[in-house]
């Protein structure tokens, strides 16, 4: 059963000694939550996802971590970390070229969905950045983007035109407006995009036509409204592992799915959703927390253990005793497979 936030101060609060209302309730519920999401694979932590892709570097969403495992086009395949590429009896570093079966190789983090691609003329004159805002209530709300311009060069801007008092700030800072607001720079690379807390969902574009022709722009990232910084997981299957398309062969999209363990982002409405749904761990993780404040590590300590433990029953309740263990073996026919021909 899903819990909400509201739900969770209301049973919680009175356990910390303060009131459900208190600001302090709030997040010791996020930290305890934070904790608990990082520590396993509890109940509601992970998911099942299914993209159709047109491009091997892949973008996940914001509420993805961590791709546990892979499938493209039905066929299991194996996930490989940042290091992989790097093995002196490797493949070596790999693109989107490559075709090395169903491997799925970890990209890091990226500010962006997809890439700027630095065409049309507005890559080198004038700017090459527009925000949307789709609401009045969001007008003169702050968005940073932080990069490097189309020389290379980091982009970091006076704020003041009076050299005595003269300041410096990283990126190109856009107040939005109901509906585009442009960037005042040229940006080659972005390495980050920090917002204000909104109302709606604000969009980036690239333009990417030329000066004087029809505006042509292609979005590059979408921030939801509590998100104030852009970070999302990436991902490289090269050459989409050869797979075929998502509707037969009358499509360029191929089908890509995962489980993937959900990403802790920060309860904030009464109405939002919890992803650890135990009350009872919850409830035991914030207090080992106040407990560890108040430099009370026994005391913390056994508070932890029965979070864990209840988030175990959990997890063992909601899978039941008639599941057969997994036992995951890398594919002999893979590089870096084992050579392991029995278990016995």
């Amino acid at each position: 059963m899903k819990v909400t936030l509201g739900t969770a101060k209301a049973r919680i609060a009175k356990h910390l000694n303060l009131c459900p209302t208190d600001s302090r309730t709030v997040e010791y519920i996020n930290e305890a939550q934070r904790r608990l999401l990082e520590s396993g694979k509890w109940k509601g932590t992970y998911g099942k996802f299914t993209i159709c892709a047109t491009n091997g570097c892949i973008t996940w969403p914001r509420q993805i971590e961590t791709i546990e495992t892979v499938a493209v086009n039905k066929q299991p395949g194996t996930v490989r970390n940042s290091w992989f590429e790097f093995q002196e009896s490797g493949y070596g570093l790999m693109t989107n070229k490559d075709d090395i079966g169903v491997q799925i190789l970890d990209r890091g983090e990226s500010p962006v969905h997809t890439d700027l691609t630095g065409n049309g003329s507005f890559s080198t004159t004038g700017n090459n950045l527009m925000i949307y805002s789709p609401v009045e209530a969001d007008a003169g709300k702050k968005v940073t983007i932080k990069g490097y311009d189309y020389n290379g060069n980091w982009l970091r801007l006076t704020t003041s035109s009076t050299e005595a008092s003269a300041t410096s700030h990283d990126g190109d800072i856009i107040t939005l407006v109901k509906g585009y607001a442009s960037s005042g720079k040229i940006f080659k690379t972005i390495t980050g995009i920090q917002k204000d807390i909104t109302d709606q969902p604000v969009t980036v574009y690239e333009k990417t036509s030329n000066d004087g022709d029809p505006l042509v722009i292609r979005e590059i990232a979408k921030l939801e409204a509590d998100e104030t910084i852009s970070s999302y997981r990436r991902s490289l299957i090269p050459s989409l592992a050869g797979g075929k398309k998502c509707d037969g062969d009358t499509d360029a999209k191929t089908a890509v799915t995962v489980i993937a363990k959900l990403r802790f982002i920060d309860a904030v409405n009464d109405s939002d959703i919890l992803l650890v749904s135990d009350l009872y761990a919850i409830k035991n993780m914030a207090i080992a927390i106040k407990l560890e404040e108040n430099r009370d590590f026994g005391a913390a300590q056994q508070y932890r253990g029965l979070a864990f433990e209840s988030l175990q029953n959990q997890l063992a309740n909601y899978q039941g005793s008639g599941v057969v263990p997994t036992l995951k073996l890398t594919n002999l026919e893979t590089h870096g497979g084992g050579g392991i021909e029995s278990v016995i």
